[in-house]
Protein backbone atom coordinates (compact mmCIF):
# COMPACT_ATOMS: atom_id res chain seq x y z
CA UNK A 1 0.00 0.00 0.00
CA UNK A 2 1.65 3.46 -0.87
CA UNK A 3 0.57 7.04 0.78
CA UNK A 4 -1.15 7.91 -1.73
CA UNK A 5 -3.79 4.82 -0.77
CA UNK A 6 -3.01 5.59 2.71
CA UNK A 7 -4.16 9.59 2.32
CA UNK A 8 -7.52 8.38 0.41
CA UNK A 9 -8.60 6.20 2.90
CA UNK A 10 -7.67 8.85 5.84
CA UNK A 11 -9.62 11.14 3.77
CA UNK A 12 -12.60 8.81 3.25
CA UNK A 13 -12.50 7.75 6.81
CA UNK A 14 -13.02 11.99 7.73
CA UNK A 15 -15.70 12.50 5.25
CA UNK A 16 -17.85 9.21 6.85
CA UNK A 17 -16.86 10.44 10.75
CA UNK A 18 -18.38 14.82 9.07
CA UNK A 19 -21.54 12.77 7.84
CA UNK A 20 -22.43 10.60 10.94
CA UNK A 21 -21.75 13.93 12.72
CA UNK A 22 -24.52 15.39 10.70
CA UNK A 23 -26.79 12.67 10.91
CA UNK A 24 -26.37 12.39 15.00
CA UNK A 25 -27.19 15.75 15.24
CA UNK A 26 -30.34 15.83 13.14
CA UNK A 27 -31.92 12.98 15.17
CA UNK A 28 -34.94 14.27 16.84
CA UNK A 29 -34.48 14.97 20.58
CA UNK A 30 -38.14 14.16 21.76
CA UNK A 31 -37.80 10.74 20.82
CA UNK A 32 -37.40 7.33 23.00
CA UNK A 33 -34.90 5.84 20.06
CA UNK A 34 -32.95 9.09 20.50
CA UNK A 35 -30.01 7.90 22.84
CA UNK A 36 -29.68 4.52 21.44
CA UNK A 37 -29.13 6.03 18.10
CA UNK A 38 -26.95 8.78 19.16
CA UNK A 39 -25.32 6.41 21.26
CA UNK A 40 -24.57 3.87 18.23
CA UNK A 41 -23.21 6.49 16.36
CA UNK A 42 -20.94 7.83 18.21
CA UNK A 43 -19.43 4.60 19.28
CA UNK A 44 -19.17 4.31 15.08
CA UNK A 45 -17.24 7.76 15.20
CA UNK A 46 -14.88 6.75 18.09
CA UNK A 47 -13.78 3.57 16.01
CA UNK A 48 -13.20 6.33 12.74
CA UNK A 49 -10.90 7.86 14.91
CA UNK A 50 -9.01 5.12 16.26
CA UNK A 51 -8.80 4.02 12.70
CA UNK A 52 -6.90 8.12 11.68
CA UNK A 53 -4.96 7.13 14.31
CA UNK A 54 -3.46 4.18 13.22
CA UNK A 55 -2.81 5.48 10.43
CA UNK A 56 -1.21 8.87 11.93
CA UNK A 57 0.73 6.57 13.81
CA UNK A 58 2.13 4.30 10.56
CA UNK A 59 5.81 4.60 9.52
CA UNK A 60 6.83 5.41 6.03
CA UNK A 61 9.87 3.73 4.67
CA UNK A 62 11.56 5.88 2.35
CA UNK A 63 13.71 3.91 -0.66
CA UNK A 64 16.70 4.71 -0.52
CA UNK A 65 17.16 5.51 -3.84
CA UNK A 66 14.48 8.09 -3.50
CA UNK A 67 16.51 9.79 -0.99
CA UNK A 68 19.47 10.50 -3.84
CA UNK A 69 17.02 11.11 -6.67
CA UNK A 70 17.58 14.98 -7.99
CA UNK A 71 14.34 17.06 -7.47
CA UNK A 72 13.36 19.41 -10.31
CA UNK A 73 11.80 22.36 -10.23
CA UNK A 74 9.09 22.69 -12.62
CA UNK A 75 7.64 26.06 -13.63
CA UNK A 76 4.39 25.68 -14.40
CA UNK A 77 3.58 28.81 -15.68
CA UNK A 78 5.52 27.56 -18.71
CA UNK A 79 3.31 27.34 -21.58
CA UNK A 80 5.49 23.88 -22.87
CA UNK A 81 4.29 22.37 -19.54
CA UNK A 82 0.74 21.89 -20.61
CA UNK A 83 0.45 19.39 -24.09
CA UNK A 84 -2.02 20.88 -26.71
CA UNK A 85 -5.27 19.25 -26.16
Amino acid sequence: MNVRDLYNIYESINRDIAKLKTTRSSIPVDREYTSVLQNTITSEIEKFESLKKLIQELEVEIPDDYKTVEKQSVDYTDPSFFPMV
